[in-house]
């Protein structure tokens, strides 16, 4: 089975949507502090440009409300549609997200990297959107 390649939209969704639920928020303390610091960058920057109102945001933080452990399939289809409209608009915003993917994606490959041998890292653990992500 070939898989598709997946879009930046579809990681930038994926991660938003589960870096906002508890369980990210556990996993926070195991994750080198770099790769937070870029998480925290691009949940910023979806959040700064859809704003909170905007019903994929409004979904999202309602499912973290009432206590799921991650987001809804559902939750990310509608973030990613989300940032694919403002994408279409905004080239600007297309070239922004595009840059703190990639960005968070070096950081994570770094900081598994990184690691002496034998020392528990973050990157040996699964983080909370991969359960997410490797459905693709």
């Amino acid at each position: 089975m070939d898989k598709q390649p997946v879009e930046p939209f579809e990681i930038a969704g994926g991660l938003v949507c589960s870096w906002r639920f508890p369980m990210a928020s556990r996993a926070r303390a195991i994750v080198p502090p770099g790769l937070v610091g870029v998480m925290e960058r691009l949940d910023d920057l979806v959040g700064r440009r859809l704003g909170e109102e905007h019903l994929a945001l409004r979904k999202l933080n309602e499912e973290v409300a009432a206590g799921l452990d991650e987001p809804s399939d559902r939750a990310v289809q509608r973030l990613v549609i989300a940032l694919e409209g403002v994408a279409e608009q905004d080239p600007g915003f297309a070239e922004a997200l595009n840059s703190q993917v990639a960005e968070l994606m070096g950081a994570a490959m770094l900081s598994f990297l990184s690691q002496p041998p034998g020392r528990p890292s973050a990157g040996r653990r699964r983080p909370p959107w991969w359960q997410w992500w490797s459905k693709k």
